[in-house]
């Protein structure tokens, strides 16, 4: 599940976690889809220099009568202008300088702070790539799921 920055601190759900359970999601890329008409084209989206990255999360456990349940939610926000063309939001993406403040549960009483964090990262350091439409398939776990496709542009990518 996805959490909008937006709304993170206004939204009961969300409030909780935003202020007691906060994490770092480690990836080194994230697909989004460009949806038009009937058809979607998968894009892959990672930095220019292929390091990892860590996107902010929260996760909260939930009580249930069989035991309990972890659950997490990546942040999201508007899309740069790497991501912008592709789809409406992107995951928000820490620079290493900010993990301290992000996973300071302690000495954090400046949410203000913390929701400066929730904004696009600088789409001049990412690149994306369009990818198979075989990673609609969850199933699907190879390789190509981040090669560059050979697959025909379906979509006319007139911006």
């Amino acid at each position: 599940m996805n959490t909008r920055s937006e709304d993170i601190q206004d939204q009961p759900l969300f409030q909780e976690s935003f202020e007691h359970w906060r994490c770092l999601v480690p990836m080194d890329g994230f697909f989004e889809w460009r949806h038009e008409a009937k058809e979607t084209r998968p894009y892959y989206f990672k930095m220019k220099d292929d390091r990892p990255f860590a996107v902010a999360g929260i996760w909260a456990t939930q009580a249930l009568e069989t035991g309990s349940v972890d659950s997490l939610s990546l942040i999201t926000t508007t899309p740069n202008e790497a991501v912008r063309a592709i789809h409406d939001r992107m995951p928000v993406i820490l620079e290493e300088k900010d993990f301290g403040l992000w996973l300071d549960l302690e000495d954090v009483r400046d949410f203000k702070k913390l929701k400066e964090l929730l904004k696009p990262y600088p789409g001049d350091k990412m690149t994306s790539i369009p990818v198979t439409s075989k990673v609609n398939k969850t199933n699907f776990d190879e390789p190509q799921c981040i090669e560059i496709s050979n697959e025909p542009e379906t979509i006319p990518f007139g911006f």
